[in-house]
C-alpha cells in the first residue's frame, strides 16, 4: 500500500486539490470573487458569437464541446471541466515539477502553497478562462524542465490560444532561447499553429451573420475597434500607480504568506537557465498588473503562479528547512480560511444576483425591449440570456456620458444597430431614439436598474425601483 501512494503520490495530491476545489467552486452562474465574465463565456460557448476581445478560441470551442456533452448543465460542466480540473491538475504538475527539482516532502510543500493561495484558488473555483491557460504554461514547464521542445510549445500554443498574454508569454519565452532558435525551430510552427492560428474564428465569426453583441461585423475598423478596446497595459499614472503598488503587494503576500521570505533569503546566485525563465516570466506578469490600468488585470496573474510558488519552494530547499514547519502552518491556515471566507459556492447561494437577472429576463412578456448598460456583469449575462433563446430585445447604453457620439460612431456599434434593425425591427442610430421608437410603436421596454451609471440618471422615465422596471419616457 505504501509503495502505492509513493508511485501515485501526484495523483493523490491532483484528487485533493480536485475534492477541495470541486466542493468550494459555484455550482450555477456566479459573479463573486470578479467572475462578471461568465456570462460572456458561457454565451460564447452555447451560440457562434464572438466573446470579448480577443476572442479566446481555444477556451470557446472547449466550451461548445461541453455544451454538446451537457447542453443542460453549461454551467456546471464549464465549471468543473475548464476550471476546478484544470486546477486540480496544474497543483499535481507543480507538485511532480517541484519533486525532481527537490524532494517529495518540498513536492507536498509546494502543493499546499498552491492550493491554499487566495488568488490561485479564487480562480479555480469560479467559472473564467484563466484556470485553464495556466495549467497548460505548468505543463509546458514541465516538458520544458525535460527538453521536450515540441511539447513545449504545443501547450504553450493552448495556453496562447485562450489568452493573448499567453502569446506574449510564449514569445518571451522563445526569445529567451534565441541563441538555440535553429534547435527550437522545429517546435514553433507546432506553436503557430496551436496557438495563433485559432484566432482567425474572431475573422470568421465577424464575417457570419451572427449576433453583433460584443465585436462587429467583418471590417479593418471593427477589427481595430475591436482589438483596440483592450490596450491599456502600460498606461497607468503615476497616482494610479502608488494605489496599485500596495493592493498588488498585499494580494501577493496574502497568496504566498510565509513562502515569500525563503524566495528572497533562500534562492542564492548563481541561477540556472529555468530559475532565470521563471523570474523573467513571473516579472513579466507582476509588470502588467501594476502598470496597466485596468485594474482587473490581477487576473492574469495566475498565469505565472506555479512558477512563483516554485521559486518559493526552491528558496525553501536551499535554507535547509529552515522555514519549513511556519510555511506550512501557514498554508495550511489558509486553506481553511480561504474554504469559509471564500467559497463560491456558499458566497453564489448568499446573492445569486447573475441568476435572479436571467430569470427576471426570462419572465419578461415575449418581445419586450431591455435597456442595459454594455458589458460588465449585467450587460454579458443579457448575452447569455439571448443565447439560450430568451425573447427580448437588448437595447445598449455605454458608461460614457449621453452626449459623447464617440461610442455611438464605433465600428461595433454601427455592426450592434444594424443587427437589431434586421432581427427585431428597432429603429434609431441611439439607445434614446431606440427607446423612443419602440415606446411609439406600443411595445414593452424595462431598463436594468442596477447598470444606470451617474451620467444615465435622468435620461429615461420608468416606474418603480425593481431591478427591471418599465420605462415610460425620454427626458
Amino acid at each position: 500500500m505504501r509503495k502505492l501512494a509513493v508511485k501515485y503520490d501526484w495523483l493523490l495530491v491532483g484528487l485533493f486539490a480536485l475534492l477541495y476545489f470541486g466542493i468550494l467552486c459555484a455550482k450555477s452562474q456566479t459573479w463573486v470573487m470578479a467572475s462578471g465574465d461568465s456570462g460572456d463565456w458561457l454565451a460564447g460557448s452555447t451560440i457562434w458569437m464572438n466573446v470579448q476581445p480577443f476572442g479566446s478560441p481555444v477556451f470557446i470551442l472547449l466550451g461548445h464541446f461541453i455544451h454538446f456533452l451537457m447542453p443542460n448543465h453549461l454551467v456546471l460542466g464549464m465549471e468543473f471541466g475548464l476550471n476546478v480540473l484544470p486546477s486540480a491538475i496544474t497543483v499535481s504538475m507543480t507538485y511532480i515539477i517541484l519533486k525532481k527539482l527537490t524532494s517529495i516532502k518540498y513536492a507536498f510543500i509546494g502543493a499546499l502553497i498552491l492550493c491554499s493561495a487566495a488568488l490561485f484558488m479564487a480562480q479555480s473555483t469560479i467559472l473564467d478562462e484563466f484556470a485553464l491557460a495556466t495549467m497548460f504554461l505548468t505543463i509546458a514547464l514541465w516538458f520544458y524542465l525535460n527538453g521536450r521542445k515540441k511539447l513545449t510549445a504545443l501547450f504553450l500554443g493552448l495556453a496562447s490560444g485562450i489568452n493573448i498574454i499567453c502569446v506574449v508569454i510564449s514569445v518571451i519565452w522563445f526569445l529567451y532561447h534565441l541563441k538555440e532558435i535553429k534547435q527550437w525551430a522545429s517546435a514553433l510552427w507546432i506553436w503557430f499553429v496551436v496557438g495563433v492560428v485559432p484566432y482567425s474564428m474572431v475573422l470568421i465569426l465577424m464575417y457570419l451573420p451572427l449576433p453583433r453583441l460584443i465585436a462587429g461585423s467583418l471590417s479593418f475598423a471593427s477589427i481595430d475597434n475591436y482589438l483596440g478596446s483592450s490596450g491599456t497595459v502600460g498606461s497607468i499614472s503615476w497616482y494610479e500607480f502608488l494605489i496599485r503598488f500596495p493592493q498588488g503587494m498585499a494580494i501577493i503576500i496574502i497568496s504566498l504568506g510565509f513562502a515569500l521570505v525563503p524566495l528572497f533569503v533562500g534562492l542564492r546566485k548563481p541561477f540556472s537557465k529555468l530559475i532565470w525563465l521563471m523570474i523573467g516570466l513571473v516579472g513579466f506578469n507582476l509588470w502588467i498588473y501594476f502598470t496597466d490600468s485596468d485594474p482587473s488585470t490581477w487576473h492574469f496573474l495566475p498565469f505565472t503562479f506555479p512558477m512563483f510558488v516554485i521559486l518559493c519552494v526552491l528558496g525553501m530547499y536551499a535554507l535547509k528547512g529552515k522555514f519549513d514547519k511556519i510555511v506550512i502552518y501557514g498554508a495550511t491556515t489558509m486553506l481553511i480560511v480561504n474554504a469559509v471566507f471564500l467559497n463560491a459556492n456558499v458566497l453564489t447561494n448568499q446573492n445569486p444576483k447573475a441568476t435572479k437577472l436571467i430569470e427576471s429576463l426570462k419572465s419578461l412578456p415575449a418581445g419586450s425591449a431591455v435597456v442595459i448598460c454594455y458589458g460588465g456583469n449585467y450587460g454579458l449575462g443579457m448575452d447569455y440570456a439571448l443565447a439560450q433563446g430568451t425573447d427580448v430585445i437588448p437595447i445598449f447604453y455605454s458608461a460614457l456620458k449621453p452626449t459623447d457620439t464617440y461610442y455611438e460612431k464605433g465600428a461595433f456599434y454601427q455592426g450592434y444597430l444594424k443587427w437589431v434593425n434586421a432581427k427585431y425591427n428597432v429603429q434609431g442610430s441611439n439607445c434614446q431614439e431606440q427607446v423612443e421608437y419602440l415606446l411609439a410603436q406600443g411595445r414593452q421596454v424595462y431598463i436594468s436598474t442596477p447598470t444606470i451609471t451617474p451620467y444615465w440618471q435622468g435620461v429615461f422615465q420608468y416606474e418603480g425601483s425593481n431591478d427591471l422596471a418599465p420605462v415610460t419616457g425620454v427626458n
